[in-house]
Parts: C-alpha cells; structure tokens; sequence
C-alpha cells in the first residue's frame, strides 16, 4: 500500500511539473521549424502556456495571447509583469513588436506535437510551451 500511494505522489509531483523539461538539452536539429503560415495557424486567436529557460526571466512560467488584430500580450508569473505589443509572422519567424522588433523561430518536434519550441537567433531554445487554447 504504502508502495502504491508513493508512486501516485510521484506521478502527481511529475505531472504537475508541466513545464520541468530541460531545455539546454534538446537538440534544435531534431525538431521541426514551422513556415510562416504554419506559425499563423498555430498561435493566431491563441493563448499559450509555458516556460522560460533559466536565463531567461529566472525559468519562469508565462503565458502569451496573440489576438487576430496581431495584438500580443504575455505576462511572466514570478515577476507578474506585462508585456504588450504587436505579432507578426514572415520569413518563417515570429516577430513581436515593441520599441523594436524581434524575430525568433518557432519548432515542433513531429514526435511530440504537444510542444512549441522558441528558439532565438543563436540558435538556442529559450522557451517552450505546451498547452494552448482558443481566445475567447
């Protein structure tokens, strides 16, 4: 019994790590780098879910809006800030809008299609998220 309930707290605790996966150790080369429509199909009218890497933002959870009007929003949880700007996708990046612009790319891993790789311009993942739904 006591067997069976420290295997139910570990798979709790792992699953409720949704976010836990090391991204210093994925290989960008095995992932998948998605077009400009494609990008435009998968975050239009879209809020997603997930996480930074260590340098970026202490690893924090956030979560992103890219609204049809190309209206962009994301707030980082461990700061709570709020950062609000325009989105726009051409040449095969997502390019968000504020005092400058910025172009990353966007992958997926057409093993695990659940989720979102965000991948600066060293090549390097920064952020992941995997769980998205409709705007409403």
């Amino acid at each position: 019994m006591k067997k069976a309930i420290l295997i139910l707290i570990a798979g709790l605790l792992w699953s409720g790590n949704v976010y836990a996966e090391n991204l210093a150790t994925i290989n960008v080369k095995e992932l998948t780098k998605l077009k400009t429509e494609q990008i435009i199909e998968l975050i239009n009218n879209k809020k997603l879910y997930g996480h930074y890497d260590k340098k970026s933002f202490e690893g924090s959870n956030f979560f992103e809006e890219y609204h049809t009007d190309k209206k962009y929003i994301t707030v980082i949880e461990n700061t709570k800030k709020k950062y609000t700007g325009k989105w726009k996708a051409k040449n095969n990046k997502l390019c968000y809008i504020f005092d400058k612009s910025d172009c990353i790319r966007i992958y997926v891993n057409p093993k695990k299609t659940d989720t979102i790789y965000f991948v600066s311009k060293n090549n390097k993942i920064f952020a992941i998220a995997n769980r998205w739904e409709n705007l409403k």
